[in-house]
């Protein structure tokens, strides 16, 4: 069973499972996006907490009988997890807890109907749709009814005080379209058949270009986050948190190599942007070789040098 939807996009599955797979889809993005934000803060995870969204915004919802509602469903549960806390001071506040939770679920399938419609009426690639509905998203959420900014996917990225320089002038909605752009660009890259091929006549190399976009989102690490925590940690603990950045480094390092090859297969200026980044990077953490009989220095930058070629990543 199959059947144009309203977007436009063929319908591949009868419309239950198709009801069932956006139903999946928006309850397993609720989840994540709710892992990112404590108590659990496992902020890193943010830049691919959105995918499961992303890929019903870039997919559409086929031939499913009620996608909205089933959307607002997943938004809901994704704000009662979320701001659960507003139900701790008193009983009577679960109520307020509900309601808001109950408003702002309807953010979820607005940023997946904007997204389509962008993507179907305008042309728009997922990797510029998507950033710039959610961020449209939380202006509103930030303005209707007196604004309600908390939670915000931006907010996930605190520690990393190189990147929220951009809320300078982006503000914290520019940080979380920033998010969801790399994410975007991770759904984008795996993407396989479908519209693929049109995207791929309208964005010369833009599955490559993607994939560098991607990997440069989520391999750049915050070098710096962890060298401030390196700092403050004393005695075994230091030599500990250096292991874990000098895996964190030489993860980095294998994944600009695959984003090399992917250049030289037609990522364009993107995937050389990457590696020159990659490169610079390295220049300013001097994570270089230390010359044999040279004593390494003892700050954390040279102290990894040491470590990362005298094959203690082993």
């Amino acid at each position: 069973m199959t059947g144009a939807t309203q977007f436009g996009e063929i319908g591949a599955f009868p419309a239950r499972d198709a009801d069932r797979r956006v139903l999946r889809l928006g309850l397993l993005g609720a989840v994540t996006m709710f892992l990112v934000h404590p108590p659990a803060d496992l902020w890193m995870l943010a830049w691919l907490a959105p995918i499961p969204w992303l890929i019903l915004a870039r997919d559409g919802v086929g031939t499913a009988r009620h996608p909205w509602r089933r959307l607002w469903l997943a938004g809901l549960l994704h704000w009662l997890l979320t701001i659960h806390w507003l139900r701790l001071p008193h009983p009577a506040t679960s109520i307020g807890w509900l309601a808001l939770s109950a408003y702002l679920a309807v953010y979820l399938p607005l940023f997946i109907w904007g997204s389509r419609r962008l993507m179907t009426r305008y042309r728009w690639p997922l990797v510029a749709a998507a950033p710039v509905v959610w961020m449209g998203c939380e202006q509103l959420r930030g303005s209707i009814l007196g604004g309600f900014t908390l939670g915000s996917l931006g907010h996930t990225q605190w520690r990393w005080t190189t990147l929220i320089q951009l809320a300078d002038w982006a503000g914290a909605g520019g940080v979380g379209g920033l998010v969801i752009l790399v994410a975007a660009a991770l759904v984008t890259a795996a993407r396989a058949g479908g519209r693929g091929a049109a995207f791929k006549a309208d964005w010369p190399g833009w599955r490559p270009a993607a994939l560098a976009l991607a990997t440069a989102g989520v391999t750049l690490a915050p070098a710096e986050v962890l060298l401030d925590v390196v700092e403050e940690l004393d005695g075994s603990d230091t030599d500990a948190a250096l292991r874990y950045l000098l895996a964190l480094e030489l993860l980095r390092r294998r994944a600009v190599r695959l984003v090399e090859r992917a250049e030289d297969a037609g990522g364009g200026c993107a995937g050389r942007e990457l590696v020159v980044a990659c490169r610079r990077r390295d220049r300013e953490y001097r994570v270089r070789e230390v010359p044999a009989g040279e004593a390494a220095a003892p700050g954390v930058e040279q102290r990894l040098a040491a470590l990362l070629w005298s094959g203690g990543a082993a």
